[in-house]
């Protein structure tokens, strides 16, 4: 925030000794004394209020290129020039407002400038962005102050800038994904037949039902009548993710167990449409968002604004996932992965028994919430620990016994990690 103390204790002390000349020179009875002490403040003051009324401050901000969209973790570089016009002795204070969720990794949005009246000052530093979210920075609000501190000016200086910061993935493969059973194929798959797919097959003569999109023109050009591609049929197979956002995966910190979801959640849907997948979203908490499943780059893009403005809210229970949502948005054939945490539902297991049933295959992810560390952890601390771990276990088990697979999901181990011990045991 911007700063009055140095301003402010320069006019406390003028006021301060004239005021102790004149109490002295009341006592001793000397006018000539009194107006003598009286003039030096009368004329700093008269010369302030002078110059802060000549004062007629233009400022122009202009920020340096920024990219609007950004990772968590990203600490890009904010540089703002700073030009006046008219009018402006002295030092000016510059504040570069930030909203709530940034902060200042390096340097300092603060400052105290002498802006020079040709050419222009900088203030630089980085952000760091931790948080995911939409942010918007209005601009800088400045201070000007006249000598002695007596007279002061402020303002605002529009400059607004919009950043988009996006939630990141680990970027890394899941090889326990990578089943050779069919029941397991995530996406469409070839079925070795002429159908409808995207791939390539074969050319055939035109019939008269075929469309006219489908006729294959430099075929037709080469044998002198209408031949047609055909593309190699696939079977129709969905990758639905489901994210626990209710308002307890929220606790925490540094990373809760939402955080964490949404990180794993990114993870495994950029490794899925990488191979050519069709991936889907649930999440639910305070009411039910969805994305049906569909290919490529467009689609984690759309996955990726969904879940950037995920907050945790409601407390749904899984069981009511599964019996209320239609069955379009979880079909029978589909494979899912649930991210969800371990406690705060006592229903948790019947949920994942009835979703088992209604899909091909579930795999069942529980992010353990990473809590700050003491500095000296105690053996209350530790005891502790090792419950929630006993408690974790005996879930996973549990959740093995009715279909599922079960995957442990420690703070600060990469997900991917995760799944390969599992696939090991």
């Amino acid at each position: 925030m911007l700063t009055r103390r140095g301003a402010d204790l320069g006019l406390a002390t003028l006021l301060l000794g004239a005021a102790s000349g004149l109490g002295y020179a009341w006592g001793a009875q000397a006018p000539w004394l009194l107006a003598l002490l009286a003039l030096p403040l009368v004329a700093a003051l008269a010369w302030s209020a002078l110059l802060t009324a000549l004062v007629r401050p233009r400022l122009h901000v202009e920020r340096g290129a920024l990219a609007e969209r950004h990772l968590v973790g990203d600490t890009p570089t904010m540089t703002v020039r700073l030009r006046k016009a008219g009018f402006l002795p002295g030092l000016l204070e510059v504040l570069d407002d930030l909203p709530r969720g940034l902060a200042v990794a390096e340097g300092a949005n603060h400052g105290i400038l002498a802006v020079p009246s040709q050419g222009h000052v900088e203030l630089r530093y980085r952000l760091d962005l931790s948080v995911r979210g939409r942010y918007t920075l209005p601009g800088l609000r400045w201070r000007w102050r006249a000598p002695l501190g007596a007279f002061a000016l402020e303002g605002t200086v529009a400059a607004p800038v919009t950043l988009t910061v996006v939630p990141r993935s680990d970027g890394l493969e899941y090889p326990l994904l990578r089943a050779s059973s069919s029941s397991h194929l995530l996406g469409p798959h070839q079925q070795r037949v002429a159908g409808g797919g995207t791939e390539f097959w074969g050319l055939r003569d035109y019939r008269t039902d075929d469309p006219y999109d489908r006729i294959n023109w430099k075929a037709t050009a080469r044998r002198g009548s209408l031949v047609v591609s055909e593309h190699e049929q696939e079977a129709p197979a969905d990758y639905v993710l489901i994210v626990d956002a209710r308002a307890l995966t929220g606790r925490g910190a540094p990373a809760s167990v939402l955080e964490m979801n949404i990180r794993g959640a990114l993870g495994l849907a950029e490794d899925l449409l990488r191979r050519g997948q069709k991936v889907g979203l649930l999440v639910y908490g305070d009411g039910l968002t969805w994305i049906y499943p569909e290919y490529g780059r467009k689609q984690y893009a759309k996955l990726q604004e969904t879940l950037l403005a995920v907050q945790p809210r409601g407390s749904a229970p899984l069981m009511s996932l599964v019996t209320e949502t239609p069955p379009a948005l979880i079909p029978y054939r589909a494979t899912c992965i649930l991210f969800t945490t371990a406690w705060g539902d006592v229903r948790l297991l019947d949920g994942v028994e009835a979703l088992t049933r209604r899909v091909r295959s579930l795999t069942v992810i529980y992010p353990f919430p990473q809590e700050a560390p003491l500095p000296v952890p105690d053996a209350a601390s530790r005891v502790a620990s090792l419950i929630l771990q006993a408690e974790l276990e005996a879930v996973c088990a549990r959740t093995r016994a009715v279909g599922a697979r079960a995957v442990p999901w420690p703070p600060g181990k990469p997900l991917s990690l995760a799944f390969e011990e599992v696939a090991l045991r």
